[in-house]
C-alpha cells in the first residue's frame, strides 16, 4: 500500500511539473496570439458602411450582409520569422494589421457584390467590388479618382509613398488600369508597406493595404512549401496504402465471417456527431463565402448536400478501419483483453480500465512538456522558427468556438491511432520478427504525415511527431490503445484551444473549460460506475480469447438486475390443513 502511495505521488508530481514547464516556457517558443480590446462584428459593418459611403458607393438596400473573422497566414508567418513572434505580435496589431473583420454584401444570383476588410481596431484595410460588364461606365480621370479614394477611405497619406507601378492590363472584357505606391524608408523585415488600387471605367474595384516582400524571401518560401508538399504526399501516400490494407483486412474478415460489426459502431457515431456540430458552427463562415452562382435555396441545398456527403465518407472510413483493426487486433494479440472491452462500462470501471485511463491523462503534460523542450533546443541551436497560434480562426465569430478544436482532436486521435497503431502495428507484428521495428515503422509514417507544417526547421516536427509514435507505440504493446487515445486526445485538445486562455473574454475562457470537462468525461464515468458496482479486480476480467458477442452478453447480464426468487404460498401454521 506504501508503495502504491509513492507511485502515485511521484505520477502526480511529474505531471505537475510537466504543466509548470509548458506554460513556464511556451511564451518564449510559440506564444499564442492575445487578441486585444478589438470592435464588435456590427461595429466592423457599420464602420465599412459609412466609408464607403464617404466615397459615393451605396449598397444597394436588398443586398445580403455576412461578416465572418480574417487571417492573412501569408504576412502573419513573414512578420514572425523575420521579426521574432514577440515583435511581430505588436506591428500585425497595429502597423501592419493581419486580423481583420470580413464584411460582405451579396445578392444571390447576381453577379455584383461588395467586401471590406477592417481592422480590430477599425482601420480600412481591403476593398473589393466584382462590377459586371454592363454596369462598367466610360472612364475619367483614374489617377485624380484614386487619390481620391484613399484619402476619403483608405486612410493613407501619400506624401510619404512613391508611385512604383501604374499599368494597365486587360480585365474581363474592359481594361484595368492599376496603381501602387510603396513606403519609403520604413522596412517591416525586408518587406515594405504598400497600397494598391484597382479602376475599372470610372469606379474603384480594389483596393488593398499589404506588405510588398522582397524576390528572395518569396522564392525561399515557395522551396520551403514545394518541399514539405512532396514530402507531406509521400506520408499521404503511406497513409492511403494503410487504409488499402484495411480495407483488405475487412474482406478477409467478412469471407472467413469473423469481422465482429457492432465494435465500430460507438467511435463512428461519435465522430460523426462532433464533425456535425463543427458543420453546424461554421455556418457563419459559409454564408461569408457564399456563392452569387446559386439562389438562396440552391446554395444552402448544395451546403447541406455537401456537408452530409462529406459525413457519409467520413462515417465509412471510421467504420472500416475500427473493423480491420479490431480483427487484426484479435489476431496479433491473443494475449490481450479484447478491444471492446476498454470501451464498455465494465472495462472502464475495472481496475485495470482506470489504470489505463490515468496514465493516458498523465501522459498528457509529459508531452506537452516534451514537444516544449525540443521546439526550445530548435530554437537555440538550430535557429528554429514557430510560428505563434491563435487556435482556431473563427474563434470570435463562431457559435461555439470550442467544437472545432474538440473534433479535431478526437477525430486525429481514433483515426491516427487506429491507423498507425493498432492496425498497423498488429500486422506489423505478425509479419516482422523485432518489436522495435513493428513501432518504428508507423512512427516514421506517422512523422511524415505531420511534416506539412510552417515551422523551421522542418524536421524538427518531423523529429517530434515520430519519437511520440515511438513512445505511444510501446505503450499500446504492453497496455493497448486506451492510454495512447486519450493521451493523444487531450493533448490535441488542449494544444488547439489553448488560445482560448489568452482571450479577454471569460466566455471564451469557458470554452477551454468545456473542453477539459469533456476529455475527462471517460474519467468521470469510469469513477461513477466503479462506485455503483465496485473496482473489478484483474482475476475477473474476461478471457483473453472471448468474443465480441459474447463480451456484450455477459456486459449486458452484469447491467441487468437479479430477477426475484418466484413467490411461494404463505401459510399459517395454527390453521388446520385441508384436503
Amino acid at each position: 500500500m506504501r508503495l502504491v502511495s509513492l507511485r502515485f505521488t511521484l505520477y502526480l508530481l511529474s505531471a505537475l511539473f510537466g504543466c509548470f514547464l509548458y506554460f513556464w516556457l511556451t511564451p518564449y517558443i510559440w506564444p499564442a496570439v492575445e487578441i486585444p480590446k478589438h470592435i464588435s462584428a456590427l461595429e466592423a459593418e457599420r464602420i465599412a458602411r459609412a466609408s464607403l459611403q464617404r466615397a459615393g458607393i451605396t449598397i444597394p438596400g436588398k443586398y445580403r450582409n455576412a461578416v465572418a473573422f480574417k487571417v492573412n497566414d501569408y504576412e502573419k508567418e513573414y512578420l514572425e520569422q523575420r521579426l521574432g513572434v514577440r515583435q511581430a505580435l505588436c506591428i500585425m496589431q497595429t502597423t501592419s494589421p493581419v486580423y481583420t473583420w470580413h464584411v460582405r454584401w451579396f445578392k444571390p444570383q447576381c453577379k455584383e457584390d461588395f467586401s471590406v476588410d477592417i481592422s480590430l481596431d477599425g482601420q480600412f484595410i481591403n476593398y473589393e467590388h466584382h462590377l459586371p460588364d454592363e454596369a462598367v461606365q466610360q472612364t475619367c480621370d483614374s489617377l485624380r479618382l484614386v487619390k481620391q479614394f484613399i484619402a476619403q477611405v483608405g486612410g493613407v497619406n501619400l506624401t510619404n509613398y512613391v508611385a512604383e507601378i501604374v499599368a494597365t492590363l486587360p480585365g474581363n472584357g474592359h481594361p484595368e488600369l492599376w496603381f501602387e505606391w510603396r513606403r519609403k524608408n520604413r522596412l517591416l523585415g525586408n518587406a515594405l508597406q504598400s497600397v494598391q488600387v484597382v479602376v475599372v471605367g470610372n469606379q474603384v474595384t480594389r483596393f488593398s493595404r499589404y506588405l510588398y516582400m522582397q524576390s528572395p524571401y518569396f522564392e525561399q518560401h515557395i522551396l520551403r512549401v514545394v518541399r514539405n508538399e512532396r514530402l507531406y504526399k509521400y506520408g499521404l501516400i503511406l497513409e492511403g496504402i494503410l487504409l488499402l490494407v484495411g480495407v483488405i483486412t475487412v474482406i478477409i474478415g467478412i469471407v472467413t465471417r469473423t469481422c465482429h460489426w457492432r465494435c465500430g459502431v460507438a467511435p463512428t457515431i461519435m465522430i460523426v456527431l462532433f464533425s456535425l456540430l463543427t458543420a453546424l458552427n461554421s455556418l457563419p463562415k459559409a454564408y461569408a463565402n457564399f456563392d452569387t452562382g446559386y439562389s438562396w435555396s440552391g446554395f444552402w441545398w448544395h451546403h447541406a448536400g455537401m456537408v452530409a456527403l462529406d459525413l457519409l465518407l467520413l462515417a465509412l472510413k471510421i467504420y472500416l478501419l475500427v473493423l480491420a483493426a479490431e480483427w487484426i487486433y484479435r489476431r496479433a494479440f491473443p494475449q490481450h483483453r479484447p478491444l471492446a472491452y476498454w470501451f464498455t462500462s465494465s472495462g472502464l470501471a475495472s481496475q485495470a480500465g482506470r489504470n489505463r485511463l490515468l496514465l493516458g491523462y498523465w501522459l498528457i503534460p509529459v508531452q506537452m512538456a516534451c514537444v516544449t523542450l525540443i521546439y526550445l533546443l530548435a530554437n537555440q541551436f538550430l535557429h528554429g522558427w514557430v510560428s505563434s497560434s491563435l487556435g482556431y480562426s473563427g474563434l470570435i465569430t463562431s457559435w461555439l468556438p470550442w467544437s472545432p478544436a474538440l473534433n479535431s482532436g478526437l477525430f486525429a486521435a481514433i483515426f491516427e491511432e487506429f491507423l498507425f497503431r493498432v492496425l498497423t502495428i498488429s500486422w506489423l507484428k505478425r509479419l516482422v520478427k523485432y518489436d522495435w521495428l513493428a513501432v518504428l515503422i508507423p512512427a516514421i509514417m506517422w512523422g511524415l504525415v505531420h511534416i506539412n507544417h510552417s515551422n523551421q526547421p522542418f524536421l524538427v516536427r518531423n523529429f517530434e511527431v515520430t519519437l511520440w509514435g515511438i513512445i505511444f507505440g510501446y505503450i499500446f504493446l504492453r497496455y493497448g490503445p486506451l492510454p495512447a487515445l486519450v493521451a493523444h486526445a487531450g493533448y490535441d485538445v488542449i494544444i488547439d484551444g489553448m488560445g482560448f486562455l489568452t482571450a479577454n473574454s471569460w466566455l471564451l475562457r469557458l470554452n477551454f473549460v468545456v473542453m477539459l470537462l469533456i476529455i475527462l468525461l471517460p474519467l468521470g464515468l469510469s469513477l461513477w460506475w466503479g462506485r455503483r458496482t465496485g473496482l473489478a479486480p484483474e482475476s475477473t476480467l474476461p478471457p483473453d480469447n472471448q468474443s465480441l458477442s459474447d463480451l456484450l452478453k455477459q456486459h449486458k447480464a452484469e447491467r441487468r438486475p437479479p430477477a426475484l426468487p418466484p413467490e411461494t404460498e404463505q401459510t399459517d401454521p395454527t390453521l388446520p390443513l385441508t384436503s
